[in-house]
């Protein structure tokens, strides 16, 4: 999740620097799906951040299960990754 988020981040930068050294970037629907990527995988990282520190108990990790589960069923766009 991470490094697609920087790589969507440093897009313009990266397009252009490949651009001046003749080396082809990725085409709009390979961005786009690396940004529906990212919106799939948001929930996933922002859980996983909440759920590893030592003041969180087993009691919010079902609740958190059913969320991200609720969240693939409600992310249309990325049926096959789902």
């Amino acid at each position: 999740y991470d490094m697609v988020k920087r790589l969507l981040d440093v897009k313009a930068p990266l397009k252009d620097g490949l651009a001046k050294l003749g080396i082809d970037s990725l085409v709009v629907a390979e961005w786009s799906r690396l940004e529906e990527l990212v919106g799939l995988l948001e929930p996933f990282s922002a859980k996983t951040n909440n759920l590893q520190t030592d003041t969180v108990s087993l009691s919010f990790v079902l609740p958190a299960i059913l969320d991200l589960q609720y969240h693939l069923q409600t992310f249309p766009r990325c049926k096959t990754v789902t």
